[in-house]
C-alpha cells in the first residue's frame, strides 16, 4: 500500500504497546431465577360488632423472585486476516484518542484479524483513492463522504454493502437518508456520521432590532423580515458563499419544493420555478445587504480567499452561519458574552435540510472480504457508534447509538432539533463537486447583479444538462 509521508499509521503490534485496557462492549443479561415458595406468618387485628379483639393468624404463601444481572463475555471470533483502513482526520490526535480504544475492544472479540489505520490528510482523498484502486493499492476499506459517490459509483471502486451489513443496521438510520447512499440500485455506503447544518441566533440583538428574542426566525417570510430589521440597525441577518453547494443552494431548492435533478437523472432543473425562487432569495440577501458581499465567490480559490472575520462572533450578526452541532460550544467558548439560542430548518414550501453523511465504504477486490466485513460490521454497532460520535463530536447516524453518544446538552439538543428533516437524494448523490464548480459562477454573477437571475440560471442549466447528457451517454 502507498503511504503519503503526512499519513500516521495504527498497526496491531502499536496498539498492543499501548497498554490500554480494551473496554470491550459487555452484554449483559436477566435471568430470572426459579421462584421458590415460602410461608410467611402475619398477625391480623379484626375488630368484631361487640368491640372484642380476637386476634387470627393467617398462612400467607409468597414467592420471592431475584433478578440477576450477569455479564457475558463472547468468545472470541477464530476469523482471521489483515484489514488495511484508511481514515481522514476528525479531531487534533485521532489515533490515541478514538482509534486506538476502537481497536483495542475489536482485538478482544476478534483477535485474529490484524487491523492497519492509516490516517491521511485530506487534500486531494477523493485523487488519491482512485489512484490507489487503480494501481492495485487501495485499503481494504476507507472513510468516504457522501458527496463523493457519483465520483466512486462512476469508476466502479466500491463494493455494494446490501448483503454485508445486517438489514436492521439500515432500519435505524434517522432521516431521509438512504437514496443518498445508493448508486445504481445498490447501497454503497453506510453513514459514520451525520452532517446536519443549522445556525444559532442572537437573542441580545433580536431585542436591540426590535423582534422577540424567544422568536427564532426560520420560515424564509420571517428571515427577510429579520434581515430587513438587522440591516436597517448595521448588522448582517448571517452569513452565506455562494460556493456552498449544500447549504446555499441545495438545502433551500428543497425548501422552495424543487430539486436540481430529476430523479431518474435524465434533466437539470435549474429552469424550474423552485429553482428561481431559490436563486430569488439569495439575490435578495446580498442586494438587500442582509449578507456580507465577500460570501459571493465563483471558486474555490475565492472561497478560500474569503475575509477571515466572523460577523457572528464579533456580535454583528443576529443569526451565526450555516454550522455543525458544535457550532454551540464554540460559540460559548469564543464568545461567551453572547446570549444564544437555536433556530430551527428553515422552511418555505417544506422544512427540510441537506443531510450530509461521512461515510464507510468498502473497496472492490479486498484480499480480505470477510475480515473486512466483520470489522465493519462491528464498528457501526451502536456502541461503537455511539462512541465515534463522542470523541469526533458528530452526531451518530443510528437511533439506537444516541444511548452511547455522549454529548454535551445543547450540540444535541441542536440535532436533535433537524435530525428527523435530514434528506438525502440525487442532488447530493451526483454531481456535488462538479455541481458547485459549474453553478458557483453563475449564481456569484446574479447576486452581485452582473445577471439577472434568468440570465444565470439558463447559463447554469445549460452547463449542467451537458454534463447529465454526457453522464448518460457514458452509462449507454
Amino acid at each position: 500500500m502507498s503511504q503519503d509521508k503526512a499519513s500516521r499509521r495504527l498497526t496491531r503490534r502499536r496498539l498492543l504497546g499501548t497498554g490500554l485496557a480494551a473496554g470491550g462492549a459487555s452484554v449483559l443479561a436477566a435471568c430470572g431465577a426459579t421462584p421458590t415458595p415460602q410461608t410467611v406468618v402475619e398477625t391480623v387485628v379484626v375488630t368484631t360488632e361487640v368491640e372484642k379483639v380476637v386476634e387470627q393468624t393467617v398462612e400467607v404463601e409468597k414467592v420471592v423472585e431475584k433478578e440477576v444481572v450477569v455479564e457475558v463475555t463472547p468468545a472470541p471470533s477464530t476469523l482471521a486476516g489483515e484489514v488495511n483502513v484508511w481514515v481522514f482526520p476528525q479531531g487534533e490526535n485521532d489515533l490515541d484518542a478514538l482509534w486506538t480504544p476502537l481497536n483495542a475492544r475489536f482485538q478482544q472479540e476478534y483477535p485474529g484479524i490484524s487491523l492497519n489505520i492509516e490516517l491521511l490528510p485530506w487534500g486531494g482523498r477523493r485523487e488519491k483513492m482512485l489512484t490507489a484502486y487503480a494501481a492495485g493499492e487501495a485499503p481494504d476499506a476507507a472513510y468516504v463522504n457522501s458527496d463523493t459517490i457519483s465520483l466512486f459509483g462512476t469508476n466502479d471502486v466500491l463494493a455494494p454493502l446490501d448483503d454485508v451489513l445486517a438489514q436492521e443496521a439500515w432500519d435505524d438510520l434517522f432521516g431521509d437518508l438512504q437514496a443518498g447512499l445508493i448508486w445504481e440500485g445498490k447501497r454503497l455506503m453506510f453513514p459514520a456520521l451525520l452532517i446536519g447544518t443549522g445556525h444559532l441566533y442572537n437573542k441580545g440583538l433580536m431585542s436591540e432590532i426590535g423582534l422577540d428574542p424567544e422568536k427564532p426566525p426560520y420560515t424564509w417570510d420571517e428571515l427577510r423580515a429579520a434581515g430587513a430589521a438587522s440591516a436597517t440597525s448595521g448588522y448582517f441577518l448571517t452569513s452565506w458563499n455562494t460556493m456552498d453547494w449544500a447549504n446555499t443552494w441545495v438545502s433551500i431548492v428543497w425548501q422552495a419544493g424543487g430539486t436540481t435533478f430529476s430523479e431518474d437523472m435524465t434533466k437539470a432543473l435549474l429552469d424550474t420555478e423552485p429553482a428561481y425562487e431559490a436563486l430569488n432569495f439569495a439575490v435578495e440577501m446580498f442586494q438587500n445587504g442582509w449578507v456580507p458581499k465577500e460570501g459571493a465567490v465563483g471558486s474555490d480559490t475565492e472561497s478560500s480567499a474569503v475575509s477571515a472575520v466572523n460577523y457572528w462572533i464579533e456580535g454583528r450578526s443576529t443569526l451565526s452561519g450555516w454550522g455543525n452541532p458544535d457550532i454551540t460550544t464554540n460559540t460559548r467558548t469564543q464568545a461567551p458574552e453572547i446570549d444564544f439560542g437555536l433556530v430551527p430548518v428553515w422552511m418555505n414550501k417544506r422544512q427540510v435540510c441537506n443531510g450530509g453523511a461521512g461515510c464507510w465504504g468498502v473497496f472492490k477486490g479486498s484480499k480480505a472480504p470477510e475480515a473486512t466485513a466483520a470489522w465493519l460490521n462491528w464498528l457501526i454497532q451502536p456502541e461503537q457508534q455511539g462512541f465515534y460520535g463522542s470523541v469526533t463530536k458528530f452526531a451518530p447516524p443510528r437511533r439506537s447509538a444516541w444511548d452511547y453518544w455522549a454529548a454535551e446538552p445543547l450540540p444535541k439538543e441542536f440535532v436533535a432539533m433537524r435530525i428527523d428533516l435530514l434528506e438525502m437524494n440525487q442532488d447530493t448523490t451526483y454531481f456535488w463537486q462538479e455541481g458547485k464548480v459549474i453553478c458557483a459562477p453563475y449564481f456569484q454573477a446574479a447576486v452581485l447583479g452582473y445577471q439577472t437571475v434568468e440570465q444565470a440560471l439558463a447559463g447554469a442549466q445549460a452547463e449542467l444538462q451537458q454534463l447529465v447528457d454526457e453522464f448518460n451517454a457514458s452509462r449507454a
